[in-house]
């Protein structure tokens, strides 16, 4: 499924050593889509996986779900507002679905919410790596302040 992000996180091993058998291995498995329904399906999928491998190998493995957030829709009200600003402003952007588990999670709930990136370089984020141009953080802190003017007046 288009969009559909698995991240095999944390790792523990035991006992860890490089040339010795694994007696157990537990890691975290973050999934993230926009539709429940493909989390849901993908997971069911991969567990079962799991499964199969595990009773194959003579082995077990035991899943727990540790969070369940569905995905919450940003306002298209708000979206427009920037989509119109960044037009006028001729500032190129692309519309995009996140995964991340920000407070716009939350909040998108209860009111209206809007989530806006600044681009970094290579795209790469959460990470060393990540390097975002003061430019874009400047247009970005600029869309910020042109959007709380619109909606104040």
């Amino acid at each position: 499924e288009s969009g559909l992000v698995a991240t095999v996180g944390r790792m523990d091993v035991h006992p860890n050593v490089g040339n010795v058998i694994a007696r157990e291995v537990t890691f975290s498995l973050d999934v993230r889509h926009r539709d429940a329904e493909t989390i849901r399906n993908f997971c069911e999928e991969c567990f079962g996986e799991f499964e199969m491998v595990a009773a194959e190998q003579g082995t077990r493995v035991v899943c727990y779900k540790w969070m369940d957030e569905p995905p919450v829709a940003m306002d298209p009200a708000l979206n427009a507002i920037a989509e119109d600003i960044l037009k006028r402003e001729g500032i190129s952007y692309k519309t995009m679905t996140s995964g991340a588990g920000h407070d716009s999670q939350i909040f998108g709930t209860y009111c209206p919410t809007a989530l806006f990136f600044v681009p970094s370089r290579d795209g790469i984020s959460h990470s060393p790596a990540e390097f975002t141009d003061t430019e874009d953080l400047q247009r970005g802190v600029r869309l910020l302040i042109d959007m709380l003017h619109k909606l104040a007046y």
